[in-house]
């Protein structure tokens, strides 16, 4: 497999890359850009931080226009296409992408990594406990009546 990092131009991000990376730089306000970029990639990994995640429809475009055959969107944490996840404002900018990539099944495919909120509470709490204050997250969601019960051992 081959890896590509694709950063800004001007960026020092990825100054020392892992062995046998590429690195390119790209404007990511140009689509032509970022096509030239994504030229012969399989697939589109992105990254992006929360701030810019509204700005991902300029990366899906570019892969669209340059072949990529999948898109990976900043979509790590809560699942937005839940009817109560889509009313809140913080997730307004990842909504917006998936609504978008919906729009482009057609062009592209894509895929979703969901691994809820409390990932990174998870590992710290399984890798390093006792916490002061741990709690059984599928136990407590149980005794709330939010998690069905045949989902979640």
């Amino acid at each position: 497999m081959e890896i590509t990092i694709l950063t800004r131009e001007n960026s020092k991000t990825a100054q020392s890359p892992p062995k046998d990376t590429k690195v390119l730089t790209a404007d990511y306000d140009s689509v032509s850009s970022l096509a030239a970029a994504f030229a012969g990639q399989d697939a589109v990994v992105s990254t992006i931080a929360s701030a810019a995640l509204a700005d991902q429809q300029t990366l899906i475009d570019a892969a669209v226009q340059a072949g990529v055959k999948r898109f990976i969107p900043s979509e790590f944490g809560s699942n937005v296409t839940n009817e109560k996840a889509r009313g809140l404002a913080v997730f307004a900018g990842k909504l917006a992408t998936v609504d978008y990539l919906k729009k482009k099944e057609g062009e592209i495919t894509w895929s979703a990594l969901l691994n809820g909120g409390f990932l990174d509470w998870g590992l710290l709490a399984l890798y390093h406990p006792p916490l002061p204050c741990t709690i059984n997250i599928n136990r407590w969601c149980r005794a709330q009546s939010r998690v069905p019960r045949d989902r979640h051992p």
